[in-house]
């Protein structure tokens, strides 16, 4: 009998047991089922189903769901400085592509610069002039001579006036005129970029080494003659200042003795020395 009962107790024990349960796991399922909608998300492209999850009263289900919101936010955080940084990478690149760009530019334009000013007070040439402007300074001629087509050769400029003309012909074609007889006047010309430069020496000569002879205003324009030269290579110039004689020659003290003083009044000479 007492056997009896305590079996009858013990089930009736284990029927409560199971209905607690019961009731417990229905509650947690109803928890979640409010819940089912956000238990589908999209991460990275990739579908991820948690129906599955919902146990332990629902507090399994929250944490996934905010652990994925805390991944969707790094990830979107992530993807936002990749982005940020792929800008960055591409605006470098481009500047830098745009400096290469730049710096070829620049290169090509000193590479096509092969010619310096020479400039000659009080100097011009007469009825040459092709182009017309107002320049406030002798430099900002030359730059228009710079900006025009290869055939602005030389310049003329007028303090005074402002005036300033753009010509083809120079002193090496073209007689220059100096000291110029108008009240004013500056010339300037572009030569080739030498390698070499002028050596003066008064009261010097070489005998009998003159390749051509002519008339010419002054001692600059003997030298320009000189470089301008094409028919030889002049590499050295005897100017008397009186009568205006220029004698341009092939020779020069490396190959030929000088006559120093000069056996003949009145002359000067000068080389172009290389180096």
């Amino acid at each position: 009998m007492d056997t009896f009962l305590v079996l009858i107790a013990l089930s009736i024990i284990v029927l409560l047991i199971n209905t607690s349960l019961a009731k417990r796991d229905g509650n947690a399922t109803r928890k979640c089922r409010p819940d089912i909608s956000k238990l589908e998300k999209t991460i990275h492209g990739e579908h991820v189903e948690l129906a599955k999850c919902c146990e332990n009263n629902g507090r399994m289900v929250e944490r996934i769901l905010a652990k994925l919101d805390v991944l969707e936010k790094k990830s979107r955080q992530r993807n936002n400085d990749e982005e940020r940084r792929s800008a960055s990478t591409r605006g470098i690149d481009d500047r830098r592509h745009s400096n290469k760009k730049d710096h070829k530019k620049a290169r090509v334009k000193c590479e096509n610069r092969d010619f310096i000013w020479a400039q000659m007070n009080n100097t011009c040439i007469k009825g040459l002039n092709s182009t017309l402007l107002t320049s406030s300074s002798i430099a900002e001629c030359k730059k228009s001579c710079d900006d025009q087509s290869s055939n602005c050769m030389s310049i003329s400029h007028n303090a005074a006036t402002e005036e300033c003309h753009l010509q083809s012909k120079y002193s090496g074609v073209w007689q220059v005129i100096s000291p110029c007889d108008l009240e004013g006047w500056d010339y300037a010309e572009k030569r080739v970029k030498p390698n070499w430069k002028w050596f003066d020496m008064p009261n010097t000569c070489i005998m009998h080494s003159n390749v051509k002879r002519f008339i010419t205003l002054s001692w600059f324009s003997c030298k320009a003659a000189c470089e301008y030269e094409e028919s030889f290579e002049c590499r050295s110039i005897e100017f008397d200042n009186k009568t205006k004689e220029c004698h341009l020659q092939a020779k020069h003290s490396g190959n030929s003795p000088l006559s120093s003083p000069c056996y003949s009044r009145g002359w000067d000479y000068a080389e172009r020395q290389f180096f």
